[in-house]
């Protein structure tokens, strides 16, 4: 063994220029750029980069390492068995100093030299876990990797409840460096945030009402008001739809806030499917219907006609909107004060995600005149850059946790839609690095199905936690799932 590398101490820096070129973004980075090379360089005979990433500086460790540092461990505090020769020891004072000024221990960079090591891009398919106390640099390694990922031409959609100021910098920089978009979403800025609609994909009805209703539920358990409020909110999301109207957080809390919202969201969608099945210019006179009636004159009517021709129908041909309208007019003609009781515990959900400046952010309208740009998960996912997702956590946990999952429900939603659209061929789309600080904000029923089934979808996804020592028997089963989804590719920092 060196005994003189046991006292050395030294700090290593990597531009991010350097970064850039030992990473090779400039082959990787665009995605439909890297497809031609690689078909250019295939038909001219020349061998492919690998996909691989710059990790750190270090050595793999092995057996002849254990024993070095067993050596090591084995010494006194002050190394004093080692002799060096006088001249040195000057030196060996200057490296301990440094040592104990960025914390640590030396002594390990005496196991082996160290050179560069890289990591291929399969081996981040299983997702990973990271691990670590409080300041072991978990959000710093994130931040590498996300940057890694960026030059391989990855998609890059993080989730940090923190707003650490250095990664979403550092990330911003790197986009604009390489060409690609940047979009911040930061409901605590929101003159300078990108707007996300949450409810933009989902594959049916009943998908986006469970992913609203999750926020509220738990699995498992059987409870007649969220099965109340399922039942609702479902109904009101498909009314909107035979309006016209594209579902939102805001227009389905605008619907069922009160009695007479949607009473009010009846009376559309009777005149609406009336004029569908009717014919728009027909259905008026054939109804008897006065458009300039008060609001209770016109349900009454429309109900009336409802019930006479629709309630019981046993026609050839189906007419699908009936099972709503009918629900609509249960609802409608219930007890106001049963409703609210029954709504009462989904309510300051939707206040919280409908209050300013979330009403915009989250639910946001083509026809709005705000100058904030709309982003998509579909739109991401074609594009290709950046989403840095900073949520409140501190002032705000609560709603901060509704929207990360909300989030995270809808990417796995598009993930799902892209996947289907090509029955299975993704080829042609870009790979999805998802990194969520503070994991345990985020989890819910479509973040494990992600990891669950995330690979196949070309999606994979960088959590990072607090360690605890008995972190399997204080989580909930949820979590257990995921700690055992992401447990082969878990890092321990600190």
């Amino acid at each position: 063994m060196a005994h003189w590398r046991v006292f050395q101490r030294q700090i290593m820096f990597i531009s991010l220029k350097s970064l850039r070129t030992i990473n090779k973004s400039n082959f990787f980075s665009n995605e439909r750029k890297y497809r031609q090379l690689v078909q250019e360089y295939k038909k001219s005979n020349r061998p492919v980069p690998d996909r691989k990433t710059y990790f750190c500086n270090g050595f793999e460790w092995g057996p002849e390492h254990a024993d070095r540092a067993y050596q090591i461990a084995n010494l006194s505090s002050d190394k004093r068995e080692i002799a060096l020769p006088f001249a040195l020891n000057p030196i060996a004072r200057h490296f301990e100093t440094m040592a104990r000024s960025m914390g640590g221990n030396n002594a390990i960079f005496a196991v082996d030299q160290r050179a560069p090591i890289f990591v291929t891009e399969d081996n981040w398919f299983g997702h990973t876990l990271i691990t670590g106390n409080v300041g072991t640099g978990k959000t710093v390694l994130q931040r590498l990797l996300s940057i890694s990922m960026l030059h391989l031409g990855h998609v890059i959609v993080v989730i940090d409840p923190k707003n650490d100021a250095e990664w979403r910098q550092s990330l911003m920089d790197e986009a604009a460096e390489l060409g690609l978009p940047f979009y911040k979403f930061h409901p605590a800025q929101p003159s300078s945030s990108v707007c996300i609609d949450v409810c933009n994909t989902y594959t049916n009805v009943s998908d986006l009402t469970s992913r609203l209703l999750s926020l509220v539920s738990v699995p498992g358990e059987v409870n007649p008001f969220v099965q109340y409020a399922e039942a609702l909110v479902s109904t009101v999301i498909t009314g909107l739809s035979y309006t016209d109207k594209k579902p939102s957080i805001y227009l389905i809390h605008k619907n069922m806030k009160s009695h007479m919202a949607i009473l009010n969201l009846t009376v559309k969608v009777l005149e609406c499917c009336y004029a569908r099945h009717y014919g728009p210019d027909v259905w008026v006179e054939k109804v008897k219907y006065v458009s300039n009636e008060t609001l209770q004159i016109r349900f009454k009517r429309l109900v009336e006609w409802f019930s006479a021709h629709f309630l019981n129908y046993e026609g050839a041909e189906p007419i699908e909107w009936i099972d709503t309208a009918s629900r609509l007019v249960d609802y409608s003609l219930s007890d106001p004060e049963h409703m609210s009781k029954m709504t009462a515990g989904i309510m300051p959900l939707f206040s919280r995600l409908t209050e300013q400046p979330l009403n915009e952010l989250l639910s946001p309208s083509p026809n709005s005149l705000t100058s904030r740009e709309i982003v998509t998960s579909d739109g991401m996912f074609s594009t290709g850059g950046v989403l840095y997702i900073s949520l409140d956590g501190l002032s705000n946990p609560e709603s901060a946790r509704a929207i990360s999952q909300l989030i995270m429900s809808d990417l796995t939603s598009s993930a799902g839609s892209r996947y289907n659209a090509d029955d299975g061929d993704m080829s042609s789309h870009s790979r999805i690095s998802i990194f969520v600080d503070e994991a345990h904000s985020a989890i819910n029923n479509s973040m494990i199905n992600l990891l669950a089934q995330g690979v196949q979808h070309k999606l994979h996804c960088l959590s990072a936690r607090k360690l605890s020592p008995t972190l399997l028997q204080q989580q909930t089963p949820r979590r257990q799932t995921v700690l055992r989804v992401c447990v082969t590719t878990t890092l321990a920092c600190g």
